[in-house]
């Protein structure tokens, strides 16, 4: 079996968040895109711990 992927901290997620939603702001389907997969991503990290 594989070990699980280290997760970045909660903090890393707000960054990413922030600078990627900026990045697509033009672009909503994009943006609706990324904010499902920074959903995705909390709740893979809230799993975790």
């Amino acid at each position: 079996m594989s070990e699980p992927l280290p997760l970045p901290s909660h903090v890393h997620y707000e960054l990413l968040q922030q600078q990627t939603l900026f990045a697509a702001y033009q672009e909503p389907l994009l943006k609706l895109e990324v904010s499902e997969l920074i959903s995705t991503l909390r709740k893979t990290l809230s799993q975790q711990r």
